[in-house]
Formats: structure tokens, C-alpha cells, sequence
């Protein structure tokens, strides 16, 4: 599943992200993140609604990132998070 997660979903279900274009991986989404203004990062998380997470959760497959995001709302722990995870990941599949 390590491979999995670190993929391309395909474009049709890539995440529009406000203002930065769409982004089709974990990797990608972090790469964003770190980049996003706080009124990029807003539009899609704010006090009831988490639509990152949500996109990890329902098209990326990984519930254990989304849960995690969902506790850890802010952009700075979300980035650290995607961060985490993706190196976790890598280290799986044998990359790092």
C-alpha cells in the first residue's frame, strides 16, 4: 500500500486546490501546502469543513492520513503531518 498512497490519482479526481492548481498526490499536497496562503489554506479548511482530509480519505484510500488531519487542522501541523507520513511511506516501500 506504500507505493499506493505515494501514486497519482488520476486527474478526474485530482483536488482543486484554491489558487494553486490541482494536485493528483500526497506529495504534491504537501508541496502545495507549504506554499498556500492562509486564504488558499481557508477555503478548503475552516471550522466545519476539512476538504483535505476528506480527498485523502475518499480518493487517496488512506484513513489513517485523514484522520490525522482532521484532528490537526491548522496548515503548519497538516504540512508537518504530510511531511511524517510521506517519509513513513517511502521508508516502507524500500525508497529511503
Amino acid at each position: 500500500m506504500s507505493i499506493y498512497y505515494l501514486g497519482q490519482v488520476d486527474a478526474e479526481f485530482s483536488f482543486d486546490f484554491f489558487g494553486q492548481g490541482s494536485v493528483v498526490s500526497i506529495p504534491a499536497l504537501h508541496a502545495v501546502l507549504e506554499h498556500a496562503t492562509e486564504d488558499q489554506f481557508s477555503h478548503h479548511v475552516d471550522g466545519t469543513r476539512n476538504d483535505i482530509a476528506l480527498w485523502v480519505r475518499e480518493v487517496v484510500k488512506d484513513e489513517a492520513l485523514s484522520h490525522l488531519l482532521e484532528i490537526h487542522p491548522t496548515q503548519q501541523e497538516m504540512t508537518a503531518i504530510l511531511k511524517m507520513r510521506i517519509a513513513q511511506l517511502e521508508k516502507k516501500a524500500g525508497w529511503k
